[in-house]
């Protein structure tokens, strides 16, 4: 109440149904507003007069766009760290950038670019032509991208469905499915794991590959020349390598006209003849003796380094397979667990498991079809980059048109550099909040040691190793996703560079036993210099953990529902 007047606080959200029958949500809004008249009867939008300033001061202190990173729902936060959510990361990391000006900025020079083509009319017989193919191209591009949006938005969503339903039979006692549930949970991370090993060992096979290419595309032309030397060094072909007698002895006796055995070797004889034609059968060998002896041990060693390139091959290929291997096998056992949920003889884990099942092939088939989209905006990207230059050159024919193509110059310039300044805005935020998580993260966990990093890749997906340097994200437990999710959150406030007030919901839902409390025990040092408000239900603030916040709690309220009155009751059990 202000002066003596009841203000009433609305919040509304769009939603509509989409074609295939999703809801879908569109925009959240909130308002302040007072009674004009005191006709309660009356509830014509004239009687209410809006309070603007409210919602003025909330967006002064806070921008509309990163107020979820200073209201955490503990319980839903972990869905960041799910398999195929890294869309959701960048997002988040995008919008803590506050790069919308540059967005604008690139908007309105793409706008311009585009007016300004659409003026090149008949510069030369080609520039209407490729003026088209870029209109065409651009709304390809566009096209793309909307569709690239909207399969993210699809894979969020049923991400998101998967892991309620999941929760559900982790939950359920009965028919083993908790177990069953718990297995599966564990087995999908490691399917995670080894399509990781198995990436990353496909890449080291090609790249033992590529390296040895000059003994797979030249190792018989090698073997079959180290053969032929081998044999004449072995005598066993005539004449040998190198020739039992020197080219410079013979024709010494031939420049001398006699023999070592006394024999005169005039012009025409039988014993120069003969001498001749030795000469001229072990010349040309003396003349390559030496490179061919040289070139004998290194072909050598070039076919050791085949063999040892073979055995690494082999032993690659054998690990190779084994991964895929156990990764069959692991799938296989999914499988199984699936149908034995399936067969349980309760109707709603059927459903529920069905479902689950839709679920995980829409998520598939939607990362698969946005992998093409990409893929396909990547080759559209490109051709318009060579129509522009192919517009630029055809432009620079006509003299009269030299004021435009400098215009359109400097508008693709500019672009191209606005762009590259968001490209490394985006990057330096990210690794700032990568630090700032990992930073929180080793704070908070109640293991100390157990993890030594945690990472944020260009892909912005996020890795959490092991003191033993293993990625352990797929392996963390329900509360460790949960303190994950809370230091990246925290990281993305504390980054942002607004200073406000952090409200969490539910901090500890997912954390129980001496976790709990020691986690207690680091939340008052948690965003230091910020005001936080933790929303905790009666289970989550037991005496032990009241007692270890205790020293650093401001204000402390009760929300108590009175029955007689309808209503719940904020009570303040605790000053400041």
């Amino acid at each position: 109440m202000i002066n003596n007047q009841i203000i009433f606080f609305e919040r509304t959200i769009c939603i509509s149904r989409s074609a295939d029958g999703r809801i879908e949500e569109h925009e959240k809004t909130w308002r302040a507003a007072y009674r004009i008249d005191k006709n309660w009867e009356s509830y014509s939008g004239l009687n209410w007069k809006e309070m603007t300033q409210f919602n003025n001061l909330v967006s002064h202190i806070l921008p509309k766009g990163i107020r979820s990173f200073f209201f955490f729902d503990g319980e839903r936060l972990d869905n960041f760290f799910r398999k195929g959510m890294e869309y959701e990361i960048k997002n988040a990391i995008m919008k803590v950038c506050q790069i919308e000006l540059l967005d604008r900025c690139i908007d309105h020079l793409t706008t311009k670019f585009k007016e300004l083509q659409r003026n090149i009319k008949g510069t030369t017989p080609d520039t209407d032509r490729i003026s088209k193919e870029i209109e065409i191209l651009s709304q390809s591009k566009e096209d793309l991208e909307s569709e690239i949006e909207k399969l993210s938005k699809k894979i969020e969503e049923a991400q998101r469905n998967k892991e309620d339903i999941e929760e559900k039979l982790r939950n359920y006692t009965r028919f083993n499915v908790q177990d069953l549930q718990s297995e599966r949970d564990w087995l999908e991370s490691e399917v995670d794991k080894l399509d990781e090993k198995i990436g990353k060992k496909e890449k080291e096979v090609k790249r033992h590959f590529i390296s040895g290419i000059i003994f797979l595309l030249g190792y018989d032309a090698l073997k079959k020349t180290y053969e032929l030397i081998d044999r004449k060094i072995k005598g066993v072909d005539q004449p040998p390598i190198p020739p039992d007698i020197k080219d410079k002895f013979l024709k010494d006796l031939l420049m001398h006209r006699r023999c070592i055995c006394g024999t005169e070797l005039s012009e025409g004889s039988l014993q120069r003849k003969a001498i001749e034609k030795l000469l001229n059968s072990i010349e040309p060998l003396s003349r390559i003796s030496d490179e061919a002896m040289d070139g004998y041990y290194k072909i050598s060693n070039i076919l050791d380094e085949y063999k040892r390139f073979t055995s690494k091959r082999k032993e690659l290929e054998e690990e190779y397979r084994e991964l895929i291997k156990e990764r069959k096998e692991k799938s296989q056992r999914l499988k199984e667990i699936s149908e034995k949920l399936k067969g349980i003889p309760v109707e709603e884990i059927q459903n529920l498991e069905n479902l689950r099942n839709s679920f995980e092939d829409e998520i598939r088939k939607c990362i698969a079809e946005r992998s093409q989209k990409e893929l396909q905006l990547k080759g559209v990207e490109d051709r318009i980059k060579i129509k522009n230059k192919e517009l630029l050159k055809e432009i620079e024919k006509d003299k009269k048109q030299r004021k435009l193509r400098l215009k359109l110059e400097l508008c693709e310039k500019s672009i191209e550099e606005l762009k590259n300044i968001k490209e490394e805005v985006a990057r330096s935020v990210r690794e700032e909040v990568e630090q700032k998580t990992k930073e929180y993260f080793l704070t908070l966990h109640w293991k100390k040691g157990a993890f030594k990093d945690i990472k944020i890749n260009d892909n912005y997906e996020i890795s959490v190793i092991s003191r033993l340097g293993t990625e352990c994200l797929g392996t963390l437990s329900a509360g460790e996703r949960q303190i994950l999710a809370l230091s990246f959150m925290a990281a993305l406030s504390s980054v942002s560079g607004f200073e406000a007030p952090v409200i969490i919901d539910t901090p500890l839902g997912r954390i129980s036993g001496e976790p709990k409390e020691k986690i207690a025990k680091s939340l008052p040092k948690y965003l230091q210099k910020t005001q936080l408000t933790l929303l905790i239900t009666d289970q989550e603030y037991t005496s032990t953990v009241r007692d270890n916040m205790k020293e650093r709690i401001g204000k402390e309220f009760e929300l108590r529902y009175n029955e007689d009155e309808i209503a719940t009751e904020i009570i303040e059990i605790r000053g400041g």
